[in-house]
């Protein structure tokens, strides 16, 4: 076996490990720890598009460098990083994982990292992001779809986020669903949507999961 298809197929055994934790934090968090070391390198290996697609979004959306923005699984902070040779500075970062956390940390690009868990209530208060991220975590086996309401909390009126959901969670995983009901409960409206694209093109089959990158503004004060 060379070295290149070595490293492949470890990747792609990380990669699945996370994808069978079956939605137990404690079981993901320990998965994510132990993948922080090689994570980036495995990511880079497996072509994510997710960090690029995002800053591109940021970019477009929320336009002021002074914006206060949540990147709501972190993971390593490869967003971050991005975010930071922008020129955004005032960036904050959750996670549920430990390592994951410290990896990102090294970067110097976030204002402070905490670990948090999406899908449970997040030690914010109302309003205190203009802007939030959430890529690579609306997925299967990962945060749940009513983590949506609290990212949806922690964002100004007026505010903008975005975030990937996969199209099987989408369809079948109940985001869909949860995404129009906050519609219809006039907590926010869509900006705009990709179309379907591979995160993860040198994936494997059962990981190359096919998703959306989503735009949506939270509601403004009436008046």
């Amino acid at each position: 076996m060379t070295r290149a298809s070595s490293d492949d197929g470890g990747r792609q055994e990380r990669l699945s490990r996370v994808y069978q934790a079956g939605g137990d934090p404690g079981q993901l968090a320990r998965h994510y720890d132990a993948w922080a070391e090689r994570y980036d390198e495995d990511m880079v290996g497996l072509g994510y598009l997710n960090p690029s697609l995002a800053c591109g979004l940021v970019g477009r959306h929320v336009g002021d460098e002074g914006a206060r923005i949540l990147d709501a699984g972190v993971g390593t902070g490869l967003i971050g990083r991005l975010l930071h040779l922008l020129g955004y500075r005032d960036l904050v970062g959750i996670d549920l994982s430990q390592g994951m956390l410290e990896r990102a940390a090294g970067l110097g690009a976030y204002r402070a990292l905490r670990r948090m868990v999406l899908g449970e209530p997040l030690d914010f208060p109302d309003g205190s992001f203009d802007a939030c991220i959430a890529c690579g975590v609306l997925t299967v086996g990962h945060a749940p779809p009513h983590a949506l309401d609290e990212l949806v909390r922690v964002v100004r009126p007026g505010g903008v986020l975005i975030f990937s959901v996969t199209d099987e969670a989408f369809e079948a995983g109940g985001f869909g669903a949860r995404i129009e009901a906050l519609r219809e409960a006039g907590a926010w409206r869509p900006v705009a949507v990709t179309e379907s694209y591979v995160p993860l093109p040198g994936a494997a089959a059962e990981a190359a999961h096919g998703s959306r990158m989503f735009v949506y503004r939270t509601a403004s004060p009436r008046g």
